[in-house]
């Protein structure tokens, strides 16, 4: 019986002193350098969304795809605070969405994708609309980031889905 006691002790202290050290990580981590954007946003996307890629063999896929790329930088540069073209004038932002049936995959020509680009190009002007009309208040403005972000993932989920069913088919 003292044995049993005496186990139950020690993976009690040992429990005891995990949380501990847990604790004092926790503290370590809590403290983020500071990130700001164009807009004077800290920290507008970072840490409330998920981040959703293209998977490896899509990229392949649409590596000749230039317009989507520039796209994807811009949203990159918006999730990272660095300047973008979506801060720009309305004429900055037009050929972005203008060209991107310029060498778009026979694949991802379809209506599902293009409904996509339609909801990522209303949420960029009215993001852009909001920094034109100087209606910048940090909420509205990482709100409206969030949708353009949001808009990005669900168009990406979409391209992902397309050229994961299409494998699907020619291996069955």
């Amino acid at each position: 019986m003292r044995n049993f006691t005496t186990i139950i002790i020690i993976g009690l202290s040992a429990l005891l002193i995990q949380c501990e050290t847990s604790n004092q990580h926790s503290e370590v981590t809590a403290e983020q350098p500071v990130l700001r954007s164009s807009t004077g946003i800290k920290n507008p996307i970072l840490n409330r969304m998920v981040s959703i890629e293209l998977d490896d063999a899509v990229v392949k896929f649409i590596d000749q795809w230039t317009s989507f790329f520039i796209l994807k930088g811009e949203v990159d540069n918006m999730i990272s605070n660095n300047p973008t073209l979506f801060d720009k004038t309305p004429n900055d932002i037009k050929p972005i969405f203008d060209n991107l049936d310029i060498g778009i995959p026979e694949l991802f020509d379809n209506s599902a994708i293009w409904a996509r680009f339609k909801v990522l190009e209303t949420e960029v002007y009215n993001y852009n609309n909001q920094i034109s009309t100087n209606n910048n208040s940090i909420e509205g403005l990482k709100s409206n980031q969030d949708k353009i972000v949001t808009a990005y993932y669900n168009l990406v989920l979409q391209i992902n889905k397309i050229h994961e069913k299409s494998t699907q088919i020619e291996f069955n």
